[in-house]
């Protein structure tokens, strides 16, 4: 601010310093804010130079919403393949188990008609007294 014009000012005694200070901002021009000489001058509020300003910062900020709501979508998404991956793999485990289980019981079938076979083999060479091969 000082830089701009702005001055430091002690206040020792402080009736007459604040009358003094008062005495120096009377005799000042007064200044006259850039935006109000655009606006005095017809622009509508968007096409001043504030109004530029904020709009670059809200345009900013809308992208990076933007951005931020498409990383959402992507992370939900992700977890959702996540879920859904898992459900397969416990579908696809549960199935496995399954056909083990029907190949379990059909071995065992067989092995049971097997056993019958032979069983029925051994009581005809029993009964008929023939030797089959």
């Amino acid at each position: 601010m000082i830089a701009a014009g702005a001055r430091h000012e002690a206040l020792l005694n402080v009736e007459v310093d604040c009358q003094r200070i008062i005495q120096s901002l009377l005799r000042q021009r007064p200044v006259e804010l850039e935006i109000l000489r655009e606006l005095k001058a017809g622009k509508s509020l968007e096409q001043t130079g504030a109004g530029q300003v904020v709009s670059a910062e809200l345009r900013k900020m809308e992208q990076k919403h933007a951005e931020e709501i498409a990383e959402l979508k992507e992370t939900l998404r992700v977890e959702k393949n996540s879920e859904i991956a898992h459900q397969l793999r416990a579908a696809y485990e549960e199935m496995m188990q399954k056909q083990e289980r029907i190949a379990e019981e059909q071995k065992r079938l067989h092995q049971a008609e097997m056993r019958q076979l032979q069983h029925q083999i051994r009581n005809l060479k029993h009964t008929h007294h023939c030797s089959l091969m």
